[in-house]
């Protein structure tokens, strides 16, 4: 059984004992509160402070399995002074969770693409994961897209017209296994949105947008979908899943040359190191995250965070470093150089003091470009250097004058010499 921590034990204590006290517990036994701005905040401070694991890694999960243990340690009378009370109470709520048997839905996810590429094929494989280029007259025969077509006509604004505007779109399905239909659908949904990140970044790369008038568009060539459904793995219909932010039923035909070099890098992804893979996967999802909005300040932080996970930084990291970093990566010299420097104070003085330039399409123009040179150097350096941990430390010597670099090399091969020779034994 995995352990629960607390990083803050006694902030934990002191929110759990004022949840119980302000949670009432009726004759009945269901619960209520008043409402307090309280309530939330300490929801919110010590969902933030656990961690069980893999489990953890979901914020709104996290939340929900806290908030399950403090209604039943409310329900037997449960007082706590330390947080060593309330601990088996959270234990037991994230064992049931785990206990729960894993189990395989089909994720339907439309994907706004056309052209031959995509409409040719019968499958389309995202690391490991093996999407079914499907066709909505067929669909019908395999799951139940009617409940599917009636959950869209009531929640979408445009009605039964909703149906006409999916269908403009290349169906996709995936058969995604989860605990629950959230955990399945998010693993579905990391894989759809790694292929939507490449198709962007190949189809436009080292591409500028320029775009005029008071209504910015995604950069994004396949935009978010207007709803996703989730079906048993019999096929009837479980849910719909309602994306939040602007969604747009725009449909972009591909080029067959675009589609192949999306597979090319997909299978160079997954050839490498699983350390690498979690790096560089983060990186594109942040990237394409940046091009699904239209606020140009958040689409600049999304890309300056791409950067920040292709260079190998830490909290820790300033954002002159991490400026360093990109710049011996890439090789680039004076302008562009200067211009990773510039992008540098940009971040800082819209994080720092919420400065940001009316041209913000022109920022993430550039920084846009910046990203996407990394992702090609990244793939690349990778051959040298197949693990994150040799990353690392490349960074961490790369700035180091040669002689520095020469002592450390004659140290290194004179141990690496001794433990060959046998007269180091007890070095682990």
């Amino acid at each position: 059984m995995n352990a629960i921590n607390a990083k803050n034990p006694g902030q934990c204590t002191n929110g759990t004992k004022w949840l119980l006290e302000h949670l009432i517990c009726g004759d009945d036994g269901n619960l209520s509160w008043q409402s307090d701005p309280l309530f939330d905040i300490w929801l919110e401070v010590i969902s933030s402070n656990l961690d069980f694991g893999d489990s953890s890694k979901d914020e709104d999960l996290r939340r929900e399995l806290f908030f399950k243990a403090i209604k039943k340690a409310k329900r037997d009378g449960l007082r706590v002074d330390e947080w060593k009370d309330f601990e088996p109470y959270l234990q037991s709520a994230v064992s049931e969770y785990r206990g729960q048997p894993v189990q395989m839905w089909q994720i339907l996810m439309p994907l706004g693409l056309s052209g031959p590429w995509i409409t040719q094929k019968e499958t389309l494989e995202v690391l490991n994961h093996k999407f079914r280029v499907a066709r909505w007259q067929n669909l019908q025969e395999e799951i139940g897209l009617q409940g599917f077509y009636d959950d869209m006509s009531q929640t979408l604004t445009s009605g039964p017209e909703s149906i006409l505007e999916i269908w403009r779109f290349t169906p996709l399905l995936i058969e995604a296994y989860g605990r629950t239909q959230r955990e399945a659908f998010e693993v579905a949904l990391r894989h759809f949105d790694l292929l939507r990140a490449l198709l962007t970044l190949i189809e436009r790369y080292q591409t500028r947008e320029h775009q005029f008038g008071f209504q910015y568009s995604p950069l994004a060539i396949c935009p978010v979908p207007p709803v996703y459904g989730v079906f048993s793995a019999t096929g009837s219909f479980e849910l719909a899943y309602y994306p939040r932010g602007l969604i747009q039923n725009e449909v972009t035909e591909v080029a067959t040359d675009v589609g192949a070099r999306v597979e090319s890098v997909l299978a160079r992804i997954h050839a490498l190191d699983d350390s690498l893979k979690v790096v560089l996967v983060d990186a594109l999802l942040r990237f394409g995250e940046a091009m699904d909005v239209n606020d140009w300040e958040i689409a600049f932080l999304k890309l300056w965070q791409s950067l920040e996970r292709l260079v190998h930084t830490d909290r820790q990291t300033g954002s002159d470093e991490i400026a360093r970093r990109v710049t011996l990566l890439t090789g680039v010299q004076s302008p562009q150089s200067d211009l990773v420097k510039v992008l540098a104070d940009k971040r800082n003085a819209l994080v720092h003091r919420g400065q940001f330039s009316d041209e913000g399409l022109r920022q993430v123009n550039f920084i846009k470009g910046l990203v996407e040179q990394m992702v090609s150097h990244f793939l690349v350096i990778s051959q040298k250097l197949p693990t994150a941990q040799m990353q690392v430390e490349y960074y961490k010597m790369a700035f180091a004058p040669p002689h520095e670099l020469e002592a450390r090399s004659k140290a290194i091969t004179f141990i690496l010499d001794s433990r060959k020779a046998g007269k180091q034994v007890n070095y682990k």
